[in-house]
């Protein structure tokens, strides 16, 4: 096995996350083409509102004359209480700019005094009412969820989505889920790949190729940074799947610092800036540094470049970039 691919089997990702990514994205296309298929296969013909015996997921339209102020929202609806011409009850859900445009007929559902105004006509979507909607908007009118039922029905029309946006949702939802996991984990293997190929690069412009993947082998002589997450030896630094393989001397800029991925605790990370590569995560170490791991890399850094630039700061930073220029 040559020097270069001793080192990249270390420091680069495992195809997994490669061939994952790409899986992950190929899946998400095909529930987005599900998707439209669903969109575009849903019948959007309005037919009248009837509280027992729409279909849910159909398109319905209702003419009410009075409507309340909102009673009850989630994530996702706000949902009010609306009268007809005829003073039959129903269950909306309508957004804010629907609302804001009825005040004569919220006017008119709480006083129910003097000439009804004219009726407005909404279009929506029929859903069932859930269950811990249905309970919360009984025990806001003090009534059992069976008399809720008798009163309002179990459907509600909910004029702040339609049918075919519906109907395309649970395709959609899962497929921007997945295409982002997937882009992540590309991402996350691209750029590693990157940083690895400039760091590989730079070894041999110094002629130490040989002598980096020596030194890495050598494991009764390198330091092993956290559970094997990186290795300090004599003249080289290498982080575990990060790409990095540098040789001390060449490091510019060298911190400590903590990050959180994907909403897991926040993790021991050893910053490295370098001219040839910017600046990366060279070492992911566990959740916490009980050795002080990172003053130990600092101090060996020191050794062999007396001018790095240690900690985190604006003047770190702007001098970094100078460098770079």
């Amino acid at each position: 096995m040559d020097a270069q691919k001793k080192i990249r089997n270390y420091i680069c990702k495992k195809t997994w996350s490669l061939w994952t990514g790409l899986a992950l994205l190929c899946a998400a296309a095909l529930l987005f083409i599900g998707g439209v298929i669903s969109y575009f296969s849903t019948d959007t013909t309005a037919t009248p509102f009837s509280r027992e015996d729409s279909q849910p997921g159909t398109t319905a339209t209702l003419e009410i004359t009075g409507v309340s102020h909102w009673l009850y929202r989630t994530s996702r609806a706000t949902y009010y209480a609306a009268l007809d011409a005829e003073g039959n009850h129903y269950t909306l859900c309508l957004t804010e700019k629907q609302f804001g445009g009825m005040d004569s007929q919220t006017l008119y559902y709480l006083t129910e005094m003097g000439e009804a105004p004219d009726a407005v006509a909404l279009t929506g979507c029929v859903q069932t009412v859930p269950e811990d909607v249905r309970a919360g908007l009984a025990d806001i009118w003090g009534i059992s969820t069976e008399e809720y039922d008798s009163r309002y029905g179990g459907l509600v029309l909910n004029c702040a989505t339609t049918a075919r946006r519906e109907a395309a949702a649970p395709w959609t939802s899962p497929a921007l889920t997945l295409s982002l996991i997937g882009l992540a984990l590309l991402l996350w293997f691209l750029r590693t790949e990157l940083t690895a190929r400039r760091c590989l690069a730079r070894l041999e412009e110094l002629g130490l190729t040989d002598a980096a993947a020596a030194q890495l082998a050598d494991l009764e002589r390198c330091t092993l940074l956290g559970e094997d997450r990186g290795k300090l030896t004599k003249d080289f630094l290498f982080g575990r799947e990060t790409g990095m393989a540098c040789a001390l001397q060449d490091i510019a800029w060298f911190y400590r610092t903590e990050k959180s991925r994907l909403f897991l605790l926040p993790r021991t990370v050893m910053m490295v800036g370098t001219r040839h590569t910017g600046l990366r995560a060279a070492v992911n170490l566990g959740r916490f540094d009980r050795l002080n791991i990172t003053a130990d890399v600092a101090k060996a850094i020191g050794k062999k470049n007396a001018s790095v630039l240690l900690n985190r700061s604006r003047e770190n930073s702007a001098a970094f970039k100078r460098m770079c220029k």
